[in-house]
């Protein structure tokens, strides 16, 4: 298995095979998409430098992957969105999770 193989067999059972516990946990996956996606921009880029400085390759190939880079890092920015929309979505229940009221849990609040 190559390395991109092995990255998109990581991603598969990682981030494909999220199954959230809690309110708390899906916002903090949302939260952290933007990193995701930075850090994947990022290595693609040095993927790219590396080739251009080391290897004997014509420059439209890392050229490529420079670009390839500026997509995925323009996911960060529409990612970063999503903890929003989450948060905008269900303002109500997040409000009462992160601030119950007094004694709250006395009641039975579950879903039956």
């Amino acid at each position: 298995m190559n390395r991109i193989e092995a990255a998109a067999e990581a991603v598969t059972q990682y981030i494909g095979g999220f199954h959230p516990e809690t309110p708390e946990e899906l916002d903090l996956f949302l939260g952290g998409l933007p990193a995701y996606f930075s850090a994947a921009a990022d290595a693609f880029r040095s993927v790219a430098d590396t080739l251009s400085d080391q290897f004997p390759i014509e420059n439209v190939v890392p050229e490529r992957l420079r670009e390839i880079a500026a997509t995925i890092g323009g996911m960060s920015d529409f990612a970063a969105e999503a903890r929003a929309v989450h948060r905008a979505a269900h303002d109500s229940e997040i409000e009462r999770r992160e601030d119950p009221r007094h004694n709250e849990g006395w009641w039975d609040t579950s879903n039956r």
